[in-house]
């Protein structure tokens, strides 16, 4: 629900945000996205994932129940937390 703010708060665009500026593959796009926050995907999976979406930060929300310094680990160059959420700068 949060890269539906991310662009008009921040200027960036987002993997996943709104369906109707998500697409095409809006569905498999936010199915990637759920993996990697909820965990299902192995660390190298995650990394590999990450990367290839051409992604610099990763925002964690609060429902996030993966350990996502674990998941993303060498690819983390800071972490910046906000209350029970996070934004990871990844390289």
């Amino acid at each position: 629900y949060l890269g539906a703010a991310v662009p008009g708060r921040t200027g960036r665009q987002t993997y996943v945000g709104d369906c109707l500026w998500s697409e095409p593959n809006c569905l498999g796009l936010t199915n990637n996205a759920q993996s990697l926050f909820s965990g299902a995907l192995s660390p190298s999976a995650a990394r590999q994932f990450v990367l290839s979406s051409g992604a610099r930060f990763v925002l964690a929300d609060c429902s996030t129940t993966a350990n996502m310094s674990k998941l993303l680990g060498p690819v983390i160059r800071s972490t910046h937390s906000f209350g029970c959420a996070a934004v990871y700068e990844v390289a």
